[in-house]
């Protein structure tokens, strides 16, 4: 049994996440008070900006300034299909090249899976295209209809 620092009510341990640093191994807040806690400062919009900074130089070794930059380069808008909207996760996926971690630019979230789910080859998405072309009743300026 313990009592957590934060609510002063006392738990078996179980209720306790493990910590290196506390002497007798587990943190002082209960996992409630910890989970409340963690999901209150992860909507504080200065919390949010960090981690995603955080991220983007851990993954991709870019800034923030520098993702604004290709953000702006590109208009706002998905570098293959020319949307404004970025889909699901409320930001532009960054792509990049796998092998050498090149980023190529920014997509939305479709257009990320589509390129990633052909494994980023050329050769499965000319198919694709020529699949497509074979069920198409009308080309017009690159449109398939």
């Amino acid at each position: 049994m313990k009592i957590c620092t934060k609510c002063n009510v006392e738990k078996d341990i179980s209720e306790y996440f493990k910590g290196d640093r506390y002497a007798d191994g587990y943190q002082n807040w209960c996992k409630t008070c910890y989970r409340n806690y963690s999901n209150e400062r992860s909507k504080d919009p200065k919390v949010k900006e960090k981690k995603r900074s955080e991220g983007l130089k851990r993954k991709f070794n870019l800034t923030l300034e520098e993702y604004d930059r290709i953000f702006d380069s590109q208009n706002g808008k998905c570098s293959i299909c020319g949307s404004s909207n970025s889909g699901r996760t409320g930001n532009f996926c960054i792509d990049h090249n796998h092998k050498t971690g090149k980023v190529r630019g920014l997509l939305c979230h479709n257009c990320n899976l589509m390129i990633g789910n052909s494994g980023d080859s050329i050769y499965i998405l000319l198919n694709g295209i020529k699949y497509l072309e074979k069920d198409s009743i009308f080309i017009k300026k690159g449109v398939f209809v």
